[in-house]
């Protein structure tokens, strides 16, 4: 704690620049645990510029996302071959790799990715957290946790920062999960009604369409049948993003349970 106190004490009189310089020597030192908690109180405690806050967050993600050990990495890799056919054994890969280096967000966002994908909501929320306590800001780990709380139904249990501001399609998702979040179901709706119309076939949005539709009461067979298509043309311009891969496959549990 006196260490944080001191530090705090001293970042007043240096600039943001200059605490991300050190936070960058810290990680290539193996120090990454402070460089994590230095990074923290800036973007906590300093009085920073939007544009000045972008710039520390971009850093943070670059120093929790390299890898300090080959073994993390040969770990890592072995687990996103072993995935799609072995989760135990990517999971026991990931765990290793966790207890070299367990500030490193790839890991903790490949173990939400599996999560994701045994569709476990409940799972998947706290392997996110898990990865949200080691950088807040991480847009990949935050998608995850925000569809995972629409899947359940919950509230946020922690605070998201302002710093983190998606674009394009991207904020349109992601502000439909947070409208959906605060019970905003008119807004949600609204933004993904506008999303839809300039991308026809982003299989997320009816994912999310669907979630308002169930709430509401509503008829979802017109949705279904849109959200099959866009399933079908694969042209899903977030699919690089972890959170969106099991949507398509949502579609046909949904629609088997009806």
């Amino acid at each position: 704690m006196w260490l944080v106190f001191i530090f705090y004490i001293f970042a007043q009189q240096e600039s943001y620049k200059d605490i991300v310089s050190k936070a960058q020597r810290l990680t290539l030192l193996r120090e990454r645990p402070k460089a994590v908690q230095m990074l923290k109180l800036v973007l906590d405690k300093k009085q920073l510029q939007p544009n000045e806050k972008q710039e520390v967050v971009a850093a943070f993600d670059r120093i929790t996302e390299v890898f300090l050990k080959d073994r993390t990495q040969t770990l890592y890799s072995k687990a996103i071959s072993l995935k799609s056919k072995d989760t135990v054994r990517a999971l026991d890969a990931l765990e290793e790799a966790l207890s070299l280096e367990p500030y490193n967000i790839l890991l903790h966002l490949e173990k939400a990715v599996i999560a994701v994908k045994s569709d476990g909501c409940k799972d998947d929320a706290e392997m996110a957290k898990k990865g949200l306590e080691v950088n807040p800001y991480y847009k990949e780990m935050l998608g995850i946790y925000y569809q995972a709380h629409v899947c359940l139904d919950q509230s946020l249990d922690i605070n998201i920062d302002s710093a983190v501001s998606p674009e394009g399609i991207e904020a349109i998702y992601i502000n439909a999960l947070q409208s959906f979040l605060v019970k905003d179901y008119a807004r949600a709706l609204n933004s993904i009604d506008q999303g839809i119309k300039s991308h026809k076939y982003a299989a997320h949005l009816y994912w999310v369409k669907d979630k308002i539709l169930q709430v509401k009461g509503l008829s979802q067979e017109n949705n279904y049948s849109l959200w099959r298509q866009a399933c079908k043309q694969d042209e899903n311009p977030l699919k690089k993003y972890p959170w969106t891969i099991d949507v398509c496959s949502q579609l046909l549990k949904a629609e088997n349970s009806n």
